[in-house]
């Protein structure tokens, strides 16, 4: 008896464990009509190992826009403060940070005509585009539910930073 439940648990962990879990970014093709991404470059394709410096970079990316968002919102915090003493703001706080686990995300990667390879990555944070493992996810406005920029893998350097704005 005691072997039938051990043999049915062993079972049952590895159909759970072996199943895969959504992922979180899908590395898409470049196309020419994309030519506001990337103009002359032409599409590659992505490694693990890249894949994982692309990573490596976002975060360094994200830390240090999160980092300059600390000093916006104790800025922001402290004129209200002295313009507004009678009044309490903590809970109109709006979230400006950047939490990269609330992401989804998109990875382009090209050799630009001068040979660099580097990555557009676009990211987002809600789910209702089906769709977004074919096309990118493309919005106005949206605030820092939003963003993209641009990974040098040959130059291991980012750029072209940008949050959405809102409304």
């Amino acid at each position: 008896m005691n072997q039938k439940i051990l043999y049915i648990f062993i079972n049952l962990f590895l159909i759970f464990s072996c199943q895969k879990k959504e992922s979180d970014y899908v590395v898409l093709t470049f196309r020419s009509e994309w030519n506001w991404i990337y103009e002359n470059a032409r599409p590659t394709e992505l490694t693990k190992s890249e894949i994982s410096k692309v990573e490596e970079l976002l975060e360094k990316a994200v830390a240090e826009y999160n980092l300059g968002q600390a000093e916006n919102i104790k800025e922001r915090k402290e004129w209200f403060e002295k313009t507004y003493p009678n009044k309490d703001f903590s809970k109109s706080e709006p979230k400006l940070e950047l939490t990269l686990s609330d992401y989804k995300r998109q990875y382009v990667p090209v050799i630009k005509e001068n040979g660099e390879k580097e990555v557009w990555v676009n990211l987002f944070c809600t789910i209702e585009y089906t769709n977004w493992k074919n096309e990118i996810v493309k919005v106005y406005d949206g605030g820092n539910c939003y963003f993209n920029l641009k990974i040098n893998l040959t130059k291991n350097s980012y750029s072209d930073f940008n949050v959405n704005g809102s409304v």
